[in-house]
């Protein structure tokens, strides 16, 4: 059993150790500087785990060289992650020198262990031993263990709350970003935090629970603790993986101050002029509301007249150019083609037709699915084959579109016209 038990403390060890190198191969292939983070986050892990691991098999003089990194690497967990958070949710992100406060708990513990560092061998080796009775000085070993205990019980506590809760604003603003910028999802949302965040509340709640009970002396103490740790480490690393960087996409220098002389606004003029008798069918069918938030654009300069030539082209755009079948369209590609600015597009969508612009589009993908499946001629292809036809990237958000806009599932709506 006690074999078992090292193995188990070995492994986390070496996953996290191979995780990191496929981090840093996908990172230096042009990846985006989240995976260069979550490369140092599985660094980081990797030395954590060696530390626990040699107190497995009770090597102390290993244990007495990485002692007094250990706290501090404890304290770089949490911040890590929420630039790392950052990194995945900020358009263009860069590394600011406010990033570097982060670290100062980290810093202030490493300064604290210097006494450690300088200390004899003796002394280290029956501290990190536990052998208070052959510590020649008491009064370091206490202070040693104040040090730790302050860390890992005040400071590391502090540090789970506060950056949950930032983590959490992170993920709500995120969601709204991509909401209003992406017609898709897929690798974008950071839905995988929830998934995370359950993850580690249930390992804390366990590994407490067995700290305060007799079971935490037992073998399924370490058990328990290391295959939570391989999965905790190992779903971050995944989603990092496949988790694309919001880009910022290059604006014509005559959009960058958001002014549009006459001429512009003459550009769309014409755009009118061109649209089908049918064009404003799905206009009427769109529940045309002012925002529920007025005061989100009270400082806007989108002017009437643009504003109305801007919805007109959006219309055009969608029923007669269909440009909801490009899978990755962004609200980028719609104001490159409208020749104007993202901020203009997402007011004319959110104002006019009272929907952000992931909803927007994909109300069109459904209502061109939905037209497709009354089609006999279409009924060889599978949902998922008319979905990706409209544009969508997988059949779970085709199938959540779907229901959320016409009240049934692509199955029961097929079922429901081959009744009839």
């Amino acid at each position: 059993m006690k074999l078992l038990i090292n193995i188990l403390y070995a492994l986390p060890v070496y996953q996290a150790f191979t995780l990191m190198l496929l981090l840093l191969l996908r990172w230096f292939g042009n990846g985006g500087k989240h995976l260069f983070l979550m490369a140092v986050f599985q660094f980081l892990a990797t030395i954590y785990f060696l530390f626990n691991f040699l107190y497995a098999v009770q090597n102390f003089s290993a244990i007495s060289v990485i002692y007094p990194f250990v706290l501090p690497i404890i304290l770089l967990f949490a911040p890590l992650f929420y630039i790392f958070l950052e990194a995945v949710s900020t358009p263009g992100f860069t590394f600011k020198s406010k990033h570097l406060f982060h670290a100062l708990p980290a810093f202030v513990y490493l300064t604290a262990n210097a006494p450690f560092i300088f200390s004899g061998n003796e002394l280290k080796l029956s501290y990190v031993s536990q052998n208070p009775a052959e510590t020649a000085n008491q009064t370091l070993s206490a202070y040693f263990s104040l040090v730790y205990i302050s860390g890992i019980y005040i400071v590391l506590n502090f540090q789970v709350v506060f950056y949950f809760i930032k983590s959490v604003r992170i993920f709500r603003k995120h969601q709204d970003y991509i909401d209003n910028h992406y017609s898709y999802t897929e690798n974008l949302s950071l839905g995988w935090f929830k998934v995370i965040a359950f993850s580690f509340f249930f390992f804390l709640v366990a590994n407490q629970l067995l700290y305060f009970s007799s079971i935490g002396s037992s073998y399924f103490s370490p058990i328990i603790y290391n295959i939570s740790m391989l999965l905790i480490t190992l779903l971050v690393a995944y989603y990092s993986l496949t988790q694309k960087e919001l880009k910022v996409m290059p604006v014509p220098s005559f959009l960058e101050h958001q002014q549009f002389d006459n001429q512009e606004i003459e550009s769309l003029k014409g755009v009118n002029n061109n649209l089908s008798p049918e064009s404003s069918v799905v206009e009427q069918e769109f529940v045309v509301i002012e925002s529920s938030n007025p005061e989100k654009y009270a400082g806007s300069t989108l002017q009437e007249e643009l504003k109305t030539k801007l919805v007109e082209g959006l219309i055009k755009l969608m029923e007669e150019e269909k440009i909801f079948r490009n899978p990755s369209l962004s609200l980028d590609d719609v104001a490159m083609k409208l020749n104007t600015n993202t901020k203009y597009i997402s007011q004319a969508i959110n104002v006019h037709f009272g929907k952000n612009f992931y909803h927007f589009i994909n109300y069109y993908r459904i209502e061109e699915a939905k037209r497709l499946m009354i089609n006999n001629e279409n009924l060889k292809y599978s949902i998922y084959g008319i979905a990706q036809m409209v544009g969508f990237g997988s059949k779970s958000s085709f199938n959540a579109a779907f229901k959320r806009f016409s009240g049934t599932t692509p199955s029961d709506f097929i079922s429901g016209i081959q009744n009839k």
